[in-house]
C-alpha cells in the first residue's frame, strides 16, 4: 500500500507515510474497542475494520477524484463483500468504501442511514444559529470520535465554506461528546499566542497544587477555527 499510495495519490497536505501509519493504527484501534462485545473477532470481522481503518486514514487526505482510485485499490485488495461500496466500475453514485461504516450488527451501511433526525423546538428556534445532521456532518462526527476516544488530536481540512466548523458543532452537541467541555478560539492574521493562552486559562481553575483543570472534574475540548 505505501508504493501505491506513494506514485498513485496526492494528499491534500504534505504527511509522512509514517504519519498515515500511526492514523491508521489509532483509528483501528478505536474502531476494534467499539466492537469489543465480538471479541475474538473473526477474520472477516478484522477485515471489515481493517479496510473502514485504511480508509479513514491513509486514504481520508484525498480530493475526490484520488479517492476513486484509493476505493478500487481497497476493493482490488480486500476478499468479496469485507469492503463497503464497489469499485469504480459499479456507476452507481456514493458507492465506495467512503459512504459506508459498519453497524451494530458488522454489516456495511450507508452514511445516509445513519443520519439522526433534525429535532427543533419551534418557540426557540433561530434560523441563523441552526445545525441540520447531513451525510457529511454524520460522517465527520463519527470520524472524529473515533479519533477522540483514543486521545488522538484531529485536524478538519476543506475548502472555504465547506461547513467545517459546522460539522465540528455538531459533534460537540452529540451524545459521542459526553460531558466534555467545549473552547471555541477562533484563528486569524491577528491571533496572538498571548490572545490563545487567555483564552485557555478562561476555561480552566486551579485543581491543586500547579494543577489547573476545568471546573467540576471536566475534561476540556480546544477548538482552533482557523
Amino acid at each position: 500500500i505505501e508504493v501505491f499510495v506513494r506514485d498513485n495519490v496526492k494528499y491534500v497536505i504534505p504527511c509522512t507515510f509514517a504519519h498515515l501509519v500511526t492514523s491508521f493504527l489509532k483509528v483501528f484501534a478505536s474502531v476494534t474497542n467499539e466492537y469489543k462485545k465480538y471479541t475474538p473477532f473473526t477474520l472477516v470481522e478484522l477485515e471489515r475494520m481493517w479496510t473502514f481503518a485504511l480508509t479513514w486514514s491513509l486514504g481520508a487526505l484525498l480530493d475526490y477524484e484520488d479517492r476513486i482510485k484509493f476505493n478500487d485499490f481497497i476493493h482490488s485488495q480486500a476478499t468479496a463483500g469485507n469492503a463497503g461500496g464497489s469499485d469504480s466500475k459499479d456507476e452507481e453514485a456514493d458507492n465506495t468504501v467512503y459512504d459506508y461504516l459498519l453497524d451494530g450488527e458488522m454489516q456495511w451501511t450507508h452514511w445516509s442511514e445513519q443520519v439522526p433526525d433534525f429535532e427543533y423546538q419551534a418557540a426557540t428556534f433561530k434560523f441563523s444559529s441552526s445545525l441540520v445532521p447531513t451525510v457529511n456532518s454524520t460522517c465527520t462526527s463519527y470520524i472524529i470520535y473515533l479519533n477522540e476516544r483514543v486521545g488522538r488530536p484531529v485536524l478538519v481540512t476543506g475548502g472555504s465554506g465547506t461547513a467545517k466548523t459546522s460539522n465540528v458543532l455538531q459533534y460537540a452537541a452529540s451524545e459521542h461528546f459526553g460531558e466534555m467541555a467545549l473552547k471555541k478560539v477562533n484563528f486569524s492574521f491577528a491571533t496572538t499566542a498571548n490572545m490563545v493562552q487567555t483564552a485557555v486559562e478562561a476555561s480552566i481553575v486551579k485543581s491543586r497544587g500547579r494543577t489547573y483543570a476545568p471546573d467540576q472534574g471536566k475534561t476540556l475540548t480546544l477548538f482552533l477555527d482557523d
